[in-house]
């Protein structure tokens, strides 16, 4: 780490403590549910919503099986992390990715944010919570699911928040 510019190594401190749980209060800003305030160097509200809408968009793009819609919400170098699958790195990963996920499996889901957290002027996660049913496509079956998911989100040169590592696993 000596060697990463020191606006490198600022960030990787950053993203290591927010993802620990720790927030310095110079670097993060954080609102967890709906009864507790941001602190006093929170982002913007509207900055906020629109880093909680992207996996909200995501969802509904997953329950609408568009893959085109889930794909555009991901960075060029974007990676899927899910249970039992390898990761899928990259747009052309993604997109045979999701392409099989579709082929086997439909979501039935309601999803909620649990935690959104503004790590740096190009960096936040948010954490969710999804439950409802999933239905396998080969046999119509349907089955009570619930998983836990983490949002990687980075800010991009165009100003949008795009998925930068998306991890999910059943609970």
């Amino acid at each position: 780490m000596k060697n990463l510019p020191r606006n490198s190594l600022s960030y990787l401190l950053v993203l290591t403590f927010g993802l620990a749980g720790f927030e310095p209060p110079s670097f993060a800003a954080s609102q967890k549910g709906p009864d507790m305030t941001s602190s006093s160097v929170s982002s913007p509200s509207d900055e906020r919503s629109i880093v909680e809408s992207v996996p909200m968009e995501y969802f509904a793009a997953l329950r609408d099986q568009d893959i085109d819609a889930v794909l555009s919400l991901y960075s060029e170098d974007g990676e899927l992390s899910a249970p039992a699958s390898p990761p899928a790195a990259g747009k052309q990963a993604l997109r045979t990715a999701y392409e099989h996920l579709f082929k086997a499996v439909r979501f039935e889901m309601k999803h909620k944010a649990n935690t959104v957290t503004i790590m740096a002027p190009t960096w936040a996660f948010v954490r969710t919570s999804s439950t409802g049913t999933t239905i396998t496509i080969a046999t119509g079956e349907a089955q009570p699911a619930a998983f836990e998911e983490l949002f990687i989100l980075r800010k991009e040169q165009d100003g949008k928040w795009r998925i930068a590592e998306y991890m999910t696993t059943p609970i």
